[in-house]
């Protein structure tokens, strides 16, 4: 997937682009997440898991902001409806950097629509 939303906390456009998937015989998703909004940066470094079921998919992971950091990542996504959530924490303090839907649990299905661009999840 990748494309925009508009950010609900400062209305300006939170840029996205993600492809994940687990190559035969892996137990590691391979993949990259990139999130920017404003001057926040964020890439990932490493996948932890990826989780699919049926149009929604979940996957976490760490990352750096700004070339910088030891971060964690979520981002939860539904096809057909292109609805996204991305949330960014520090790994050290615990500290929510970014979270489009704050104070949501981690399992809930991500609300903010997709205002350009795509999200398509393939589960074979």
């Amino acid at each position: 997937g990748s494309g925009w939303f508009t950010d609900p906390a400062t209305v300006a456009k939170a840029h996205f682009r993600f492809n994940h998937k687990y190559q035969k015989g892996s137990t590691v998703p391979k993949g990259e997440t990139e999130f920017k909004l404003g001057s926040l940066k964020f890439k990932s470094t490493s996948h932890d898991w990826l989780v699919i079921n049926g149009a929604k998919a979940q996957f976490k992971g760490s990352g750096t902001i700004n070339g910088a950091g030891n971060y964690g990542f979520l981002v939860t996504v539904i096809d057909g409806v292109d609805k996204v959530r991305v949330k960014i924490w520090d790994k050290v303090t615990g500290e929510v950097i970014y979270d489009n839907q704050p104070g949501a649990p981690d399992t809930a299905d991500p609300l903010m629509r997709v205002g350009g661009g795509s999200i398509v999840v393939h589960n074979k």
